[in-house]
């Protein structure tokens, strides 16, 4: 989800603090791993496996978990298993940010796009795509800038 409005974002708000309420019931067969992120189809992406939720407490990737979780539970290695790897930001997608070039670009866009707005007013990429296609505004570098508390260009 790529929200475009307040209660868009704060509906995410929800389910980034769901998923941390239920983080409160790990036990010490089990981790939990997560990164701060909207994005459902990342896992399926080998990049997915190179995150590390950037704010955690404890900085180790998802491939470098999966592999201490397989350790703690098949070989019985002490201090495996029982932890919570995640973003210790309350921010809906924080967690993308930083984490790829892809993400750090389309924030830099965002901000590009958004000062153009302000320069020319109507000239922007929203602006046309937003005539183009109503309904349809571009969400994905929004939603990114909101996230990283980078925002600042907004009428």
């Amino acid at each position: 989800m790529h929200p475009l409005t307040a209660q868009q974002y704060n509906t995410g708000l929800v389910v980034t603090d769901a998923t941390k309420e239920i983080f409160k019931t790990k036990s010490n067969v089990q981790n939990y791993w997560a990164i701060s992120c909207g994005d459902h189809c990342m896992s399926s992406n080998p990049n997915w496996w190179r995150l590390v939720p950037n704010t955690a407490r404890e900085k180790i990737s998802a491939r470098d978990m999966a592999i201490q979780t397989r350790d703690g539970a098949v070989y019985k290695k002490p201090g495996m298993l029982g932890r919570v790897v995640t973003d210790e930001c309350r921010d809906y997608n924080c967690g993308c940010i930083g984490q790829s070039t892809s993400m750090f670009k389309l924030t830099q866009n965002t901000l590009f796009f958004k000062m153009m707005e302000r320069v020319a007013p109507g000239m922007s990429m929203f602006t046309m795509i937003e005539q183009k296609m109503p309904g349809m505004p571009f969400t994905l570098p929004l939603s990114t800038a909101i996230a990283a508390d980078i925002w600042t260009l907004s009428p």
